[in-house]
């Protein structure tokens, strides 16, 4: 490896790049088929600004633009590249919507695979390929300490306001009056939209953010 490139690496970020990540961990709140007499189903949580189950600590990350710095500054250099593309020449995503990746600094290469559980459209890709930057460069020693400490930290919250139902049905219907100028059939769209969200979702059912999330993936102003 290029003389200082390792060194570089392995320095400690600053305390403004760690972000929190909420992590549900009361297993009643992680459960679909029963609810949780103890925790309320979704909080605003002060500490993180995410909306997650009340059951729910944090972890910490470095945000996508920092690792990303940190290998500009080590190496400016540096490439990835899927391990899997499609018949597009695009990055090759598994069932579960994750990807596997090479990443090289300072002509050295490993292997690094990254997910975004809960992350929908464009995003999900994003954050995809953010997450297996973290997880590949491990293997340089960014970040390693804080692995090391997974520590996670109480969480401090309060109640999300409900999603209003009659929002969810406005998009829903946004969504099929866009497809349906398309040429689409009911049936085809939600065929779609579970293909989209992986199964997480029903149509008849999915939150105002989801639709909404959909709405924009779809281009619809």
């Amino acid at each position: 490896m290029k003389p200082g490139v390792s060194d570089k690496l392995r320095e400690e970020f600053p305390a403004e790049a760690v972000g929190l990540r909420p992590v549900v961990v009361c297993p009643a709140c992680k459960a679909t088929d029963v609810e949780c007499g103890k925790h309320q189903p979704a909080v605003l949580c002060t500490t993180c600004g995410a909306t997650a189950p009340e059951g729910h600590e944090h972890l910490e990350y470095i945000g996508h633009a920092w690792v990303r710095e940190r290998f500009t500054q080590a190496d400016p250099d540096w490439n990835w590249e899927p391990v899997a593309t499609d018949e597009h020449g695009l990055p090759k995503f598994d069932k579960h919507g994750g990807l596997w990746i090479k990443l090289t600094i300072g002509d050295r290469t490993v292997l690094g695979y990254g997910d975004a559980p809960g992350a929908f459209g464009g995003n999900a890709v994003k954050e995809a390929i953010g997450d297996a930057f973290r997880n590949a460069g491990q293997n340089f020693g960014v970040a390693l300490e804080m692995w090391k400490r997974r520590g996670t930290t109480t969480t401090a919250a309060t109640p999300a306001i409900d999603e209003d139902p009659r929002r969810a049905k406005q998009l829903r219907d946004e969504v099929l009056k866009h497809c349906q100028r398309k040429g689409r059939n009911f049936g085809q769209v939600v065929g779609a939209f579970r293909k989209w969200c992986h199964g997480e979702h029903e149509w008849r059912d999915a939150p105002a953010r989801v639709l909404l999330a959909y709405k924009e993936h779809l281009g619809i102003p």
